[in-house]
């Protein structure tokens, strides 16, 4: 009998204490459990809104205002003693008419309390770590990164007979038509255009021509 009252009396609380109100413009989310639902004595007798008494995961107690967006949100989607709420508090909305407030606009979700309880249960999710790399023993050499493969330029004689005979065609065929000298960045440009990879400059000396002065000259 004495161990119950001493437990009762450590509990009781003075008549008509509540929780203080939770601040969504301070702390805009709200996450915890719902411990009591009260009638808000300053709403409408025929449409009441409510006082939600909520308690955080860390166990402190509050109560949700009683704003028409969240009060609305939160028994649409079920709430009630035992269950779990999330409410973010979003901004204010547009009025709804002359001297109307601008309603608070909240997201909310509401889950059961045995759905809630296996999440937070559940050990927390850990990022795997890449191993570090063995750092290498007394007298071994620690290991080489892959060079990225450079492709190399082909030599002037590796270049097929065909590619050689091409160019040499298409330059004859410049000079045949009047031209006693050719740009060679242009000459350049149009050899490549047409599939021919040698350099010019390779392609010159084994015609026999001369390069001075960014001309091709015979």
């Amino acid at each position: 009998m004495s161990s119950l009252l001493d437990e009762l009396k450590r509990r009781a609380k003075q008549a008509g204490e509540f929780a203080p109100f939770w601040d969504f413009k301070e702390n805009p989310e709200f996450v915890g459990r719902v411990v009591a639902v009260r009638d808000d004595p300053r709403s409408p007798k025929d449409s009441p809104r409510h006082l939600w008494d909520v308690e955080t995961l860390d166990g402190q107690r509050y109560t949700l205002p009683s704003y028409v967006v969240l009060d609305r949100a939160l028994a649409e989607q079920g709430a009630e003693v035992g269950k779990y709420i999330y409410a973010h508090f979003i901004g204010e909305g547009k009025k709804a008419g002359r001297g109307g407030r601008k309603p608070f606009l909240f997201e909310v979700t509401v889950m059961s309390q045995e759905e809630a309880e296996a999440h937070l249960k559940a050990p927390p999710k850990v990022e795997r770590k890449k191993k570090p790399e063995a750092e290498p023993k007394v007298g071994e050499k620690p290991k080489e990164e892959p060079k990225p493969k450079v492709e190399e330029k082909p030599k002037a004689e590796e270049y097929s007979q065909v590619e050689f005979e091409k160019g040499k065609s298409i330059i004859n065929t410049l000079f045949q038509t009047g031209y006693a000298e050719l740009e060679a960045e242009k000459l350049r440009k149009y050899l490549e255009g047409q599939g021919v990879r040698i350099p010019l400059e390779d392609l010159c000396e084994k015609m026999g021509l001369k390069i001075e002065e960014g001309k091709v000259r015979k």
